[in-house]
């Protein structure tokens, strides 16, 4: 089914700001996406909503997502979500009353997987801590079960590994790597029992994603696991190489690995940098309010990224065009006007570049 035309002007521009967002966005292995026949897609989860825009922005495909009931409210909000083809799921923080409403969900999503519409489900039920593995839940195996009993149309698992280089930080490097498509019916045989055929789907999909993504167990060392890596990462130019590399710092561990620093560019030059200079202080309101509003409402880290991604792609456009308006009674000139449209965005993003270099 193709997607409403909402959901596809905000895919191309999301698409855009995602480019503008991170310094490198590295998609791998799309192209074993099957091009028909529908599909459950099943990420690693680190970084709120973030991580599901990074996936849908990754694929030709347009799967649904899904966020918690309590954003669904009456009116333009649902109608909103609903456009931008998200709906909703009962936790059992919502209350446990509440879960039986969730009965009704997945036969919604069963019904739209049967019209070859996608569905994009994070399994592990939750967003993790940087780089910690999540055990995945049973629900999407179950959905699939029952997609199965009722459907003749052979149904994909693709599972994603996302691998952020830095999770909180504008300007830095992901990873979305996507894994061979998963066959539902090429894992599941008629002799399995229903809990063989369940755990089938859950621990074959597990195994797959551990391979795409960096998983750092949430145990007792999981703090000295995750600053060890910030410690002794090997930093490598493609990310494909940084996700294998960063696999062998934490081999390594406890034992510091023999790397070689990298080289910072000098102090003297980020000062007289006419660039950074520019930059900061056509970009310091912004920075300031988006900064602020973060460190006084934001309890969650792993809201930070996505709050600084959805601030960029709304306030700072708004900040531009009025910018642009006082540039223009300043200097009403039409063409040092595009100059001054073209500088800004340039500049802010030279100068984070050049400061994190």
């Amino acid at each position: 089914m193709t997607p409403n035309i909402f959901y596809r002007i905000m895919k191309v521009y999301c698409t855009t700001a995602l480019r503008f967002y991170f310094k490198t966005w590295k998609i791998n292995n799309a192209k074993s996406i099957p091009a028909s026949g529908p599909i459950i897609f099943i990420p690693n989860h680190q970084n709120a909503f973030l991580d599901a825009v990074l996936v849908i922005c990754s694929t030709s495909r347009n799967p649904w997502s899904i966020a918690r009931a309590s954003v669904f409210k009456e009116g333009l909000a649902t109608r909103l979500l609903t456009m931008a083809q998200i709906k909703p799921v009962f936790r059992s923080r919502d209350g446990f009353g509440s879960l039986r409403n969730n009965d009704a969900i997945i036969q919604e999503w069963i019904d739209m997987l049967a019209k070859n519409e996608d569905i994009l489900i994070f399994a592990e039920g939750n967003h993790n801590e940087p780089y910690a593995g999540g055990t995945l839940q049973k629900g999407f195996a179950r959905m699939t079960m029952q997609f199965k009993e009722k459907n003749t149309t052979p149904l994909t698992i693709v599972p994603v590994g996302i691998h952020y280089e830095d999770h909180h930080a504008f300007r830095s490097r992901v990873l979305i790597n996507f894994g061979d498509p998963i066959r539902v019916n090429e894992i599941l045989e008629d002799s399995f029992s229903e809990r063989e055929k369940l755990e089938t789907i859950v621990t074959v999909t597990d195994d797959a994603m551990k391979k795409l993504a960096l998983a750092i167990p949430a145990d007792d060392d999981y703090k000295a696991k995750f600053n060890f890596l910030l410690k002794h990462r090997k930093f490598e130019k493609d990310m494909m190489g940084q996700l294998e590399a960063d696999k062998n710092t934490l081999k390594s561990y406890p034992l510091a690995p023999a790397i070689l620093l990298s080289k910072k560019s000098s102090i003297i030059w980020k000062i007289i940098n006419p660039i950074i200079w520019i930059g900061y202080v056509l970009h310091i309101l912004p920075y300031l309010l988006i900064k602020r509003f973060i460190e006084k409402n934001i309890k969650d880290p792993q809201w930070i990224s996505s709050l600084k991604y959805a601030f960029g792609i709304f306030l700072v456009p708004m900040y531009y065009i009025i910018l642009l308006v006082v540039f223009y009674l300043i200097i009403p000139n039409g063409l040092a006007l595009l100059a001054f449209a073209v500088l800004l965005p340039v500049t802010g993003i030279g100068a984070t570049d050049f400061l994190k270099k």
